[in-house]
């Protein structure tokens, strides 16, 4: 039987589409990342949760409207530092300072954050964990131990992406690699998943793209056999 492509003819049509959908994505990003706005990001993954993050996203939002100061706030997944829970990164250009990344934030320290930092422009340094950027100020928390020996792969783009914002995880590349596989051949895939190496989890690291090439294959008695893989 001849194969085709899994996704119908009109695939440059869905290309051209996503391609309009993620230059929108960009461009909200952008356009947030360059308001002239204090930015304030706050940690809201389930260790952020467990912690109290719902709380302090509350009391900045209230503070931030007792004083009248207009300033963004998203959440985020996990930033990487659970024991500091919950995390909270100002990111205030005006101010003079880095990006600022404040650990063990609660309702209180939220509000004195927006009152002593967006209001009188003191930091509050003596609850820094470090800075965002390099700078000549403060040190980088990418310097530290926990993140300067390590390599993120799965992981890299957490903390970044509001996950509540789909245009947000657009913009970050979400979604490209189902645009490319829908014009794919089911052979082109599976070559795909075996070039990467990737192995199930269930102990014995079975190549995922044996796994498939095998259900794709398999007949039994005339049927399609199908198999529920786990990873």
């Amino acid at each position: 039987m001849k194969e085709t492509k899994m996704n119908p003819a009109n695939n440059e049509d869905l290309t051209q589409a996503f391609n309009h959908i993620r230059r929108e994505a960009e461009d909200r990003r952008k356009a947030s990342r360059d308001r002239p706005l204090p930015k304030i990001t706050i940690g809201m993954a389930t260790c952020g949760l467990a912690s109290g993050a719902l709380e302090t996203k509350r009391s900045f939002e209230e503070t931030l409207h007792e004083e009248n100061i207009e300033a963004g706030i998203r959440s985020v997944g996990c930033i990487g530092h659970c024991y500091a829970e919950p995390v909270v990164i100002i990111d205030f250009p005006d101010s003079g300072f880095p990006p600022l990344f404040y650990q063990q934030v609660t309702p209180g320290k939220a509000r004195m954050l927006v009152k002593s930092f967006l209001v009188g422009g003191d930091p509050l340094f003596e609850h820094v964990l470090g800075a965002m950027t390099e700078n000549d100020m403060v040190p980088q928390v990418l310097d530290f131990p926990r993140f300067s020996h390590e390599e993120r792969v799965v992981m890299d783009k957490c903390g970044r992406i509001d996950p509540e914002d789909i245009y947000d995880y657009i913009s970050e590349g979400g979604y490209s690699s189902l645009v490319k596989s829908l014009r794919m051949s089911p052979d082109e895939i599976i070559q795909e998943i075996q070039a990467s190496g990737l192995r199930g989890r269930g102990g014995a690291g079975f190549s995922a793209g044996k796994k498939w090439e095998l259900a794709k294959n398999a007949w039994l008695n005339g049927f399609t056999l199908k198999l529920l893989l786990w990873y």
